[in-house]
């Protein structure tokens, strides 16, 4: 999902526009953080129903031992076409050139996340397939809370990344260009496809749930890219997407635009993981507050 944007020259107003993305995004992050506050201390992050045979165990019948090598197959596999984005693909006729640069892309950053929680399962699963299962603890809770929410928000960002790619960056490389930009290539093919292919089959087989209070967390993804985008222009002078470069006054559009791209995938995402599980695994997040509606709901923790 790359679209490298750039101008020789700034609009006349482009300072306004910076100053005015920069408070709109230091906002968003301030009401962001209240919320949040307010819902950890109400208990309703769930974070006490989490165990580590959520993170180890599948909702198939799948042994631990699989889980880890189907996860750690999707690891190396990312970490393979990483070396091949950076070192060896040919950068000509593509959208972005190759080397280390393809990593300040959004595409890259949720393709190697994706790794990163392929990783991180995998070696959960590994635990429980050795009978090394660690104490319930900050050294099991923290890495469960951290994969939870890299499930949680790179199964609707690479859902969002694949239709991208082919209903708007696909159509516009061939009208501007007349060929694929390079998206066809494999390494291209494998960040653009893969990644929702990998996230679905863990959606399909793993104990892991989507709730709808982590929504705020793919919220703090997105502001993160952002912020980083703006770090990446002061270095490079240049954005990867036309929608968040704040020289322009559409840029609080193309802000608004992506929250609600990024609330409307989250929610899509948890349909899916709420249609593919058994029942015994899908997670009704709008219960009530009291001890018998959720003994009485299906849930992860069950």
């Amino acid at each position: 999902m790359e679209n490298a944007t750039s101008s020789p020259e700034y609009p006349p107003d482009a300072g306004t526009w910076e100053l005015s993305a920069v408070i709109y995004v230091a906002v968003c992050l301030f009401v962001l953080f209240v919320i949040h506050g307010s819902m950890e201390r109400r208990g309703r992050m769930k974070w006490s129903k989490l165990r580590w045979e959520h993170v180890a165990e599948s909702s198939r019948g799948c042994s631990t031992s699989c889980m880890a090598v189907w996860r750690f197959f999707c690891c190396v596999l990312v970490i393979l076409n990483n070396v091949v984005m950076v070192f060896v693909s040919d950068s000509a006729s593509k959208l972005v050139a190759g080397g280390f640069i393809v990593f300040a892309t959004f595409t890259v950053w949720s393709w190697t996340l994706i790794g990163v929680y392929m990783g991180l399962a995998g070696a959960v699963s590994l635990a429980s397939a050795c009978k090394s299962t660690p104490r319930q603890g900050c050294a099991s809770v923290l890495p469960c809370r951290i994969i939870w929410l890299l499930f949680e928000v790179m199964l609707p960002v690479s859902f969002l990344i694949f239709l991208l790619v082919w209903l708007v960056l696909l159509p516009a490389a061939y009208h501007t260009s007349g060929t694929a930009m390079g998206l066809f290539t494999p390494p291209a093919l494998a960040a653009h496809n893969l990644n929702f292919v990998f996230m679905f089959i863990e959606a399909l087989v793993n104990r892991l749930c989507i709730t709808t209070y982590h929504l705020i967390f793919i919220f703090y993804y997105g502001g993160l890219y952002v912020i980083f985008s703006w770090i990446f222009f002061a270095f490079q002078h240049f954005f990867f997407y036309f929608f968040i470069d704040w020289r322009y006054p559409l840029v609080l559009i193309g802000y608004s635009g992506l929250l609600c791209m990024l609330t409307t995938f989250f929610f899509i995402g948890r349909s899916i993981v709420n249609c593919v599980k058994p029942p015994l695994y899908t997670w009704d997040l709008d219960e009530s507050e009291s001890e018998e509606s959720e003994l009485e709901s299906a849930s992860c923790t069950e």
